[in-house]
């Protein structure tokens, strides 16, 4: 008659060293590895300064340095044939400081940006753009729906000691929908200094 009462208990106790045994081994995993951070949307840590809304038929004038800027050191992605704002033959042109802006363009609006150097020396100042921005998709961009550069045109090796004339792009796209464009003025390589003028204007 003891002997069911027996293995009964001998049940319970061993069902209690497993129960031990198996917290046990939980506890000393230690805690999960924690999940992979995912990829940054701005590995170069770009701000944008945001352009007030300009009003069609409208300008806005805005000037700096490009003292400020950063030097974006991987420019492969804007040869990208998604991309296509300017090929590796005129990296150079986009090798310096780089200054980021964004302004809206609303429906049925064209936006034209000139550039200028100023100041004494004048520098090799470029300008390119695209449209479409989100706010996250700063470069290095895999993809975007227009893309336009402002650099001098030339056959050979450029000099860029040569400030050149005044540089342009535009966006006539945005007829049937809004737009939010982002505009980069960069230095030639080398140039990580330069004061500018640059008018942005809504037609």
């Amino acid at each position: 008659m003891s002997t069911p009462k027996f293995a009964k208990t001998l049940l319970i106790v061993f069902s209690l060293i497993l129960l031990l045994v198996a917290q046990s081994c939980k506890t000393n995993t230690g805690d999960p590895d924690p999940e992979p951070e995912p990829e940054t949307e701005n590995p170069y840590n770009i701000s944008v300064t945001e352009i007030a809304a300009i009003d069609p038929g409208e300008s806005t004038t805005i000037t700096g340095d490009i003292s400020s800027g950063i030097i974006i050191d991987e420019l492969d992605w804007a040869a990208f044939s998604n991309v296509a704002c300017f090929p590796a033959t005129r990296f150079v042109e986009y090798q310096g400081n780089q200054l980021f802006y964004e302004v809206d363009i609303p429906q049925g609006s064209e936006l034209v940006v000139r550039l200028n150097s100023i100041g004494e020396p004048r520098k090799r100042i470029n300008l390119y753009g695209y449209i479409d921005f989100k706010g996250n998709n700063l470069p290095p961009i895999q993809s975007v729906r227009s893309c336009e550069a402002g650099y001098p045109l030339y056959v050979g090796t450029p000099d860029l000691s040569d400030p050149g004339d005044t540089r342009q792009i535009s966006f006539a796209q945005a007829v049937n929908n809004p737009f939010t464009a982002l505009i980069v003025v960069s230095g030639a390589q080398g140039i990580t200094s330069g004061e500018f003028e640059m008018i942005v204007e809504l037609q």
